[in-house]
């Protein structure tokens, strides 16, 4: 399964996207803001 991080720091953006690509069947992380990605990263 293919994994995807959204790096958004607007949250009802990120809710959204994280929604649709969970929904396509994608494993969906999130981060709010860039040093949080880039630690997930």
């Amino acid at each position: 399964m293919k994994k995807i991080l959204i790096v958004e720091d607007e949250l009802s953006m990120l809710q959204g996207l994280k929604d649709n690509l969970e929904f396509e069947g994608y494993n969906v992380d999130t981060a709010s803001e860039g040093n949080e990605g880039l630690q997930k990263f």
